[in-house]
């Protein structure tokens, strides 16, 4: 099979990909545990590290706590980042992305989330944040938390089409910026030798993020992800 999504990308066994899009790592890794490295992983790490380029000592808000907004988190605390906030609609991932490195949680259906924010970032809104929902009243919100000269990007996929509202007098005064961001704006070779190299220092656990099946559980996972049950998904072929 020839991948076909980003450019690395199958549900096959083997596949053919371009050399760009090959890392190489040692004859005994779990490729189990780094095949999400490739796509969500890197984009969510990618966004904090490339993107956005977050600081040490800022503030970010990650909208969205699955696999990639979980790779964000932990890429923010790799980075330094005074406050991580975590927005989701699941307590459990939030619960999980405190563990990785959230300094603070807010459910996403609380209608105080902007002034929440503005609380923990004082005195109008954070210095950076992602959304990795693709969901557009989602990124407005996002926005909206952004203090004066704050940065957001997008990372998560809505379907094509789909638009969102800024309120361009804030974003002129504030001095806002809203960027895309795709895969992370990384070379693979480079951020996907750094992820690894974090992971065996213990600063990068995807471990905490990976459930592996079968691929004849293929319908299992599939489930699992959907209802909440599984962060990231990765199939084994025996």
């Amino acid at each position: 099979m020839y991948s076909g999504f980003f450019g690395q990308s199958s549900f096959a066994r083997l596949t053919a990909v371009h050399k760009s899009s090959i890392v190489k790592v040692a004859p005994d890794t779990n490729l189990e545990l780094l095949a999400p490295l490739g796509c969500g992983l890197q984009t969510g790490a990618g966004a904090v590290l490339n993107t956005l380029n977050v600081q040490p000592g800022k503030t970010v808000a990650v909208f969205g706590a699955g696999s990639v907004g979980m790779s964000a988190i932990m890429a923010a605390k790799i980075r330094g980042a005074k406050e991580i906030i975590a927005v989701d609609i699941q307590q459990s991932r939030l619960d999980l992305a405190a563990k990785l490195g959230a300094t603070q949680t807010i459910l996403g259906n609380d209608p105080d989330i902007i002034a929440k924010i503005q609380k923990v970032s004082p005195p109008n809104g954070v210095n950076y944040a992602v959304d990795c929902s693709g969901v557009p009243k989602v990124v407005e919100t996002m926005v909206d938390c952004l203090g004066t000269r704050g940065k957001a990007a997008s990372v998560g996929a809505p379907t094509p089409g789909q638009r969102s509202g800024i309120d361009v007098f804030s974003h002129l005064v504030s001095g806002k910026e809203y960027v895309g961001c795709c895969e992370g704006d990384a070379v693979p070779k480079d951020l996907i030798a750094f992820l690894i190299d974090q992971h065996a220092k213990g600063n990068y656990p995807i471990e905490e993020l990976v459930t592996t099946y079968d691929v004849k559980d293929f319908d299992k996972a599939i489930k699992d992800t959907k209802e909440g049950r599984a962060l990231k998904a990765v199939l084994k072929w025996a």
